[in-house]
């Protein structure tokens, strides 16, 4: 005997929510192409100061707008060797957190496979889609 077909879950979302969503989305893929211009001329200019002291700051200009840019930020981290040290090795396990991206390094696919749990806890899509009314 078939499984009987789950309904479908009821959403209110108001539909002004909903086509000012739409509208957005609209306009940030017309933006798309912008954008990744403007992250290509950025990454350019990056690539100009990577070799260069973090402490520099510089001022470059064009012919219609002035570059600032600024030193390098401040990251913190963790050194991992005096966090094992100071929390000894069970709790450190408990408190890193170890990435797929890091077992690639040292384990092969299968492997990590074995390893990985898989939950329904990522992100969800937003899909706006264009109604079209007959006339």
């Amino acid at each position: 005997m078939p499984q009987p077909k789950l309904p479908t879950p009821v959403l209110v979302i108001p539909a002004a929510l909903c086509d000012e969503f739409g509208d957005l989305t609209k306009l940030k893929d017309e933006f798309a192409p912008t954008m990744t211009r403007y992250n290509k001329c950025r990454d350019a200019i990056a690539a100009l100061v990577k070799d260069r002291d973090p402490e520099d700051e510089f001022k470059v200009e064009g012919e219609r707008f002035r570059v600032m840019i600024s030193s390098r930020g401040l990251e913190r981290r963790v050194d991992k060797a005096a966090a094992r040290k100071l929390l000894g090795a069970t709790q450190f396990m408990e408190a890193a957190t170890v990435t797929l991206k890091a077992l690639e390094a040292y384990l092969l696919k299968p492997e990590i496979e074995k390893i990985t749990l898989v939950e329904r806890t990522g992100p969800r899509v937003y899909s706006p889609i264009p109604i079209i009314r007959p006339l």
